[in-house]
């Protein structure tokens, strides 16, 4: 299992519910701002790189809600950034 340390501080607000121990876990849904937070980049950038077809694979429940980002796709994001 595919697993990354978020190295920085956790702003206030932001719980371990979206974590696991400090860890991305690939099987949880994360919203925009989680995501951003996890990744460093703030939730404009992620909604930029939705709509120039970049980042971290976007999914939504229908057409008008919210986006959410599995685990394992920022997982991969990471990966394929280190490169």
């Amino acid at each position: 299992m595919q697993t990354e340390t978020i190295a920085k501080a956790e702003p206030q607000g932001f719980n371990m519910l979206a974590t696991s121990f400090g860890r991305i876990d690939p099987d949880q849904v994360y919203s925009r701002g989680q995501a951003g937070l996890i990744l460093n980049r703030t939730p404009k950038t992620l909604m930029r790189w939705e709509q120039d077809g970049i980042g971290p694979r976007v999914t939504r429940q229908t057409q008008d809600s919210p986006p959410e980002y599995r685990g394992q796709d920022l997982l991969e994001h990471l990966d394929r950034s280190r490169r």
